[in-house]
């Protein structure tokens, strides 16, 4: 008998200390709606003759528009991707010179996604191959969703 109030005892325990871990979950995870996302992406190509100086170039593009967007103080400000090809291709025939083609890209993710779109246009205003992709969706856990 004395074994059988124990073993109420601690499920009494763990269902009264479940329940408020519960609703403290459903609290933490309620957004407001809907949840939008901004990417900015700039796609770049062109051929060098030293391979070395294609990376460095890459790595100049990719710091540039850094600082361009660090210049907005965007909320959020994060390099998402990163893809670039090099490709070595010879003009003519032998005893012709070596020259690396190269092309790719790298998106940023950006909020507020209403100013993302202006972005892009002062990326393409300074040259840059760019593009913007907002997005919005609501996914059912939104703040005005739960109820109490």
């Amino acid at each position: 008998m004395r074994i059988q109030a124990m073993v109420h005892a601690a499920v009494l325990v763990v269902v009264s200390t479940a329940v408020p871990v519960i609703a403290a979950a459903q609290v933490a995870t309620a957004r407001p709606c809907p949840v939008e996302n901004a990417q900015v992406s700039v796609m770049f190509n062109g051929v060098d003759m030293d391979v070395a100086a294609v990376r460095t170039k890459l790595d100049a593009k990719v710091a540039e528009v850094k600082a361009l967007a660090e210049e907005q103080h965007f909320s959020k400000l994060v390099l998402q991707s990163y893809n670039y090809n090099i490709n070595a291709n010879y003009n003519g025939g032998n005893g012709s010179e070596m020259h690396y083609q190269y092309s790719g890209n790298f998106s940023f993710a950006i909020l507020p996604a209403d100013r993302a779109v202006d972005f892009m246009q002062m990326l393409a205003k300074k040259g840059y191959q760019t593009s913007v992709n907002v997005s919005s969706y609501n996914n059912g856990n939104c703040s005005q969703g739960i109820e109490r």
